[in-house]
């Protein structure tokens, strides 16, 4: 069972810096390791990564994760052995449900423009089901309001089908607005924020690559003079 409040502020995560690729790491990955921080409810990886024109990651392998990768800006060019072959660009959202066994690469496929993006992994409800892709378009961008983009299987239509009790959504606000999250029953939130500020987070103020994870019915949200834009995930029991 997770501790019920974790405050992560954007200096506190790891980074990491190699040929074409820039990335902050909310929990231990790869050579970032703190054995406090092992992830948070059903949420075992955030990864924030820079990927410059041409970079990328060559052909790796998973198994039983549900990783959700959302694209803020450029394009990612995606391929697996499941024989899929993808390009998301910015607002769109990719799904690999890597089941019992999955390989697949991540390349910026651009000569000229970055890619920024967040990658997320949730631990499944069942191990070793089969590997699965899916992809949701979006429109550039986020506009205002909360975007669903992955959520339990069968819950709604043009959201990504998770195999856990979650949801997956990007949310901006506008200049010193005021939200509140709730999920019938999702008690356990990650929000991180992408841009901009919040005033008001359960009792904190968040900046730019900080995060915040909390058992709450409700989160109450006040955006900065500046709005915000922040990634939000509601998990159910774990």
């Amino acid at each position: 069972m997770s501790e019920e409040r974790l405050l992560i502020r954007a200096a506190e995560r790891g980074r990491t810096r190699q040929r074409g690729l820039e990335a902050w790491h909310s929990f231990s990955f790869g050579h970032f390791y703190r054995p406090d921080r092992f992830g948070f409810a059903s949420l075992r990886v955030l990864n924030e990564d820079r990927i410059a024109p041409g970079a990328g990651f060559p052909e790796h392998g998973h198994a039983n994760m549900e990783i959700v990768t959302v694209v803020l800006s450029g394009r990612l060019r995606h391929r697996d052995s499941l024989g899929h072959e993808e390009t998301i660009a910015a607002g769109d959202a990719q799904w690999m449900g890597a089941g019992h066994g999955i390989r697949h690469s991540e390349f910026n496929p651009s000569a000229e423009e970055p890619t920024h993006l967040l990658q997320l992994w949730l631990q499944p409800a069942r191990s070793n089901l089969p590997p699965a892709h899916a992809v949701r378009r979006g429109e550039g961008g986020f506009p205002h309001g909360a975007t669903v983009l992955a959520v339990q299987a069968g819950e709604a239509e043009n959201a990504l089908p998770l195999r856990l009790d979650a949801r997956v959504a990007m949310l901006r606000l506008d200049p010193h607005e005021r939200y509140a999250l709730a999920d019938r029953g999702r008690h356990w939130h990650w929000l991180q924020l992408v841009e901009g500020g919040l005033t008001e987070a359960a009792g904190e103020a968040l900046a730019a690559g900080d995060g915040l994870g909390l058992r709450a019915e409700q989160v109450a949200l006040r955006a900065a003079e500046d709005g915000a834009l922040l990634l939000w995930v509601a998990m159910g029991l774990h």
